[in-house]
């Protein structure tokens, strides 16, 4: 998406700039067709434009499965985004949301881990009467997450799985074990 810092996207100066984006976003290794606002031509009666004329769509087409699609569309998202002669450029689109939504998960994982953890050490503790005890479903539950976690990668070679089974292997297995 891009967005006229000031005036209409229609401005030669915005022109040029979203022209010149759509070549080299084009040109790009892994994109096999970009398309924008500029690039067909309909002016004001263009889809591509917002109805105030302030934002334009600039459109790719990525090479690959699913998971090149995301990692090209984080490559493509640094390169791309931000501030650039009198635009701002936003990327968006399923690539882009689905690495976002992956990186969030990934991060929000880690913290609700390490959160977690100390609490259930010491409920075990409480709960079995000893820290030896207390230890045994944790380390059942940390060998079926090793296990799952070797079956996904198996699978992974056979078909795509979703970043999410990384969470709820996680949590199941740990979950189970306790």
């Amino acid at each position: 998406v891009v967005t006229a810092e000031s005036g209409d996207v229609d401005d030669p100066e915005v022109v040029d700039v979203g022209a010149a984006l759509t070549e080299d976003l084009a040109a790009e290794p892994g994109v096999t067709a970009a398309l924008s606002h500029w690039s067909i031509g309909l002016g004001e009666l263009s889809p591509l434009r917002s109805e105030d004329g302030t934002q334009a769509l600039v459109f790719a087409t990525l090479d690959g499965d699913e998971s090149d699609v995301v990692h090209l569309s984080g490559e493509l998202s640094e390169t791309y985004s931000g501030e650039r002669d009198g635009v701002t450029v936003v990327a968006t689109g399923r690539g882009e949301v689905t690495r976002q939504v992956s990186e969030q998960s990934e991060e929000d994982l880690q913290t609700a881990e390490l959160l977690s953890a100390p609490v259930i050490l010491v409920a075990l503790v409480i709960v079995f009467g000893s820290l030896v005890a207390a230890f045994v479903p944790l380390v059942v539950g940390v060998v079926a997450v090793l296990g799952t976690f070797l079956v996904l990668t198996l699978l992974t070679g056979l078909t795509d799985v979703s970043i999410f089974a990384l969470n709820i292997t996680t949590a199941m297995g740990l979950g189970l074990g306790i």
